[in-house]
């Protein structure tokens, strides 16, 4: 069976123990979750319970797969499964952050220190973190309001290192990084009817095996 995962010759998944559809993860959230403000949409996401072959990570795809590790949400991978960066990683911190909106909006309003640091504040105005669905934010939020926004960082590279480690993350650095470019490749590279790429934001999970059948003829 030919995996969705066969973007280039250093994303081979290993060989299955058994023959079964293949199932691919794509995160590309909006630049909404550029800012501290746009992050508590990650508690409104739906539990990924399905596991999968392959998570690809596009735009701020790995700040949305950080976030959603730190609300107890992270996808699960099967076995032999891997997790692949492409373009530049997006880290939780203002300078990492404003760098993806100016490659995602240029000439757009991009975030410094202080906006980052009001906008952690701003989440937890109004006892809003209080909602046990939202606790998780808590500790973040408080490290970038005391101007500790490394701590985040720190964690960010640890989990990457501790993966890259186990090898289950590579990171394609030469990779185009828009959404369009990597969906087109997954879908193409479909081998089995029973394939299924599902595509993440913050706001959303839908199923796109379907178009990926109709759009690219897959």
């Amino acid at each position: 069976m030919r995996s969705i995962s066969s973007v280039s010759k250093y994303m081979q998944a290993p060989p299955a123990a058994t023959s079964q559809a293949s199932r691919s993860l794509l995160l590309s959230p909006s630049t909404s979750l550029a800012s501290p403000r746009g992050w508590d949409a990650v508690s409104e996401m739906p539990e990924l319970s399905t596991r999968y072959d392959e998570v690809h990570c596009v735009g701020g795809g790995s700040l949305l797969l950080f976030l959603l590790f730190c609300a107890g949400k992270a996808p699960r991978l099967r076995k032999g499964g891997r997790v692949f960066f492409h373009g530049p990683v997006v880290q939780p911190t203002a300078a990492s952050c404003a760098e993806w909106l100016r490659s995602a909006k240029p000439g757009d309003c991009s975030i410094n220190e202080y906006d980052w640091t009001t906008s952690a504040v701003m989440v937890g105005a109004g006892g809003g973190l209080t909602d046990p669905a939202h606790q998780w934010l808590a500790p973040l939020t408080k490290s970038i309001a005391a101007g500790r926004s490394h701590e985040l960082a720190e964690k960010f590279e640890s989990l990457e290192e501790r993966s890259i480690a186990k090898g289950r993350l590579v990171h394609l650095s030469g990779s185009p990084s828009d959404e369009a470019v990597v969906r087109q490749q997954l879908c193409q590279q479909a081998g089995e009817a029973d394939d299924q790429l599902v595509r993440c934001g913050q706001f959303e999970c839908f199923d796109f095996t379907d178009s990926c059948a109709v759009v690219y003829d897959a």
